[in-house]
């Protein structure tokens, strides 16, 4: 598999390329039914969803958001990363049977069974999935899939939980669904991943991101160091 690396100059310069691409991608023509965007948590795209939430597009008909992962807490928490959405989300008056999120009202195990249920179902009503944007950390997790293990783990599903060492654990879709992303494209910035990405870049096979969108048909990296 091959990664390619997009390098913007500043973090400016991704905010406002990311954010033109999801406003395209919101707006598309709905030739082929209904198609969802998966979105991240993380600081980087936050300002992403500002600017669109001060400048929303006339979204699709067919358009549904959902999650690339969240944390086992309640909305109205600051680690909440639908919280963090919410704002954009209203801005662009997305209808709430389209918002695909996880319930974390629940324990953490049925989160995740009623969010696997949830993209099942999307699927087989005959929803695409043509971008999914995601976040990298440090470390070289994406979504919340923190492990080679942990990637294993979600074949067979399209979400799982998942349990750290430390609250609150997680909710995350499954390397299967990214499989069934026509694009995936991570979002990195700022120096400190600079040696992640080169790493990601040269070698995925030794990155838990690169080993969970390895089954992916085009992946890229959109990064400002």
């Amino acid at each position: 598999m091959k990664i390619e690396s997009r390098t913007l100059n500043s973090s400016s310069s991704l905010i406002d390329a990311t954010a033109g691409l999801l406003k395209d991608s919101f707006s598309r023509e709905n030739k082929d039914g209904p198609y969802g965007i998966i979105l991240p948590g993380g600081t980087t795209p936050l300002a992403v969803y500002t600017h669109i939430a001060d400048n929303p597009p006339i979204i699709s008909p067919g358009l549904h958001l959902l999650l690339s992962d969240e944390r086992h807490v309640p909305v109205d928490s600051p680690g909440s990363n639908l919280a963090n959405l919410l704002p954009m989300i209203r801005a662009i008056q997305l209808p709430d049977q389209k918002l695909l999120a996880v319930q974390t009202e629940y324990s953490l195990e049925e989160a995740a069974r009623r969010y696997d249920q949830r993209i099942r179902n999307f699927l087989a009503e005959g929803g695409q999935l043509p971008l999914a944007l995601l976040g990298l950390g440090e470390d070289g997790h994406t979504a919340s899939l923190f492990s080679p293990e942990d990637v294993e783990r979600s074949h067979g599903k399209h979400a799982l939980a998942v349990e750290r060492p430390l609250p609150p654990h997680r909710i995350s879709v499954s390397a299967d669904v990214l499989a069934m992303c026509q694009r995936v494209i991570f979002l990195v910035s700022g120096p400190a991943k600079q040696d992640i990405h080169d790493q990601l870049v040269r070698d995925p096979s030794t990155v838990t991101a690169g080993i969970a969108v390895r089954s992916c048909p085009e992946v890229e990296i959109w990064f400002s160091p």
